[in-house]
């Protein structure tokens, strides 16, 4: 009786304790949450938003490189199409043949129809071919001459100066007189100057231009015909031919001395008479001495 006394007692303490413990279990259930910061809600809104953000840019540009990717793709695509449609390229070159001038020189030109170019067996200018000098205006002692040459090839026109003639009426004169000075050095008669010598020596100097020698044009040897012509019984002819402003009297006599045969006929005791001629042509000086005795 006593036991079960204390049996109840315990089951009603234990029963107590139950509904102690189930009523404050109910208490914290229904106390209230403690309320967030609205700051750090409208923080957590923004970072959502932000990240959406993101991704819809990171979307955007993954979707615009993926669009350049591909346009990338299909130039290349398009330019490799075009190199492997384009077909080769083989040079077939033409000749064309270009002929030396007098003052260039030739060569063969290849030429293909895509213009690559190129030159081969080149040769050198083949220069003038000039003829024989013409005088288009006499020199006189007044004023300068001029003459030309034609080339043969191209028709190149050279021309040049004729020097102005150096008044030589006076040279017949002045060649007598240094004649004579030489042969008094040898002791010798001085010569005298006749008109009718003269005048063929002047006449032979002329000749000389055409042909340079003591056999005259005609083939006939003077001038033993005509000087015997006049009576004379003993004939000499001296020639010489220059050319420049610097020929004169005494250098005609100067070379006329240092030659052992003509040096002879200015110092012949035999003559006793002379004739000068000095005959100017295209700058060149033609001179003549004839002797007789």
């Amino acid at each position: 009786m006593h036991v079960m006394k204390k049996l109840t007692t315990l089951l009603l303490c234990l029963a107590l304790l139950a509904c102690m413990t189930g009523c404050g279990s109910g208490k914290q259930e229904d106390k209230p949450d403690k309320p967030q910061r609205p700051e750090t809600v409208q923080e957590d809104e923004r970072g959502e938003d932000g990240e959406a953000e993101a991704e819809e840019a990171e979307s955007a540009d993954g979707e615009a490189e993926e669009g350049e990717d591909k346009e990338a793709g299909e130039t290349a695509g398009d330019k490799d199409s075009q190199t492997a449609s384009k077909p080769s390229h083989t040079h077939s070159y033409k000749s064309k043949t270009v002929k030396a001038t007098c003052t260039k020189g030739g060569y063969t030109l290849y030429t293909c129809s895509c213009g690559d170019s190129y030159r081969a067996k080149e040769t050198g200018a083949l220069g003038h071919a000039y003829g024989s000098w013409k005088v288009d205006k006499q020199a006189t002692t007044s004023a300068a001459g001029s003459r030309s040459r034609t080339c043969s090839r191209c028709g190149d026109v050279e021309r040049e100066s004729i020097p102005k003639l150096t008044d030589t009426s006076s040279y017949a004169s002045q060649v007598v007189a240094l004649v004579n000075k030489e042969r008094a050095k040898a002791g010798l008669a001085p010569l005298t100057a006749v008109s009718g010598l003269n005048s063929y020596a002047l006449q032979r100097s002329k000749e000389l231009e055409s042909v340079f020698d003591h056999v005259r044009p005609d083939g006939s040897k003077g001038p033993d015909y005509v000087v015997f012509s006049l009576g004379y019984q003993a004939a000499g002819e001296n020639i010489a031919r220059s050319y420049g402003m610097n020929d004169t009297p005494e250098r005609v006599m100067e070379g006329w001395m240092n030659s052992e045969g003509h040096r002879g006929n200015i110092l012949d005791p035999d003559f006793a008479y002379i004739g000068v001629g000095c005959y100017v042509s295209n700058g060149s000086y033609y001179w003549t001495q004839i002797f007789a005795g």
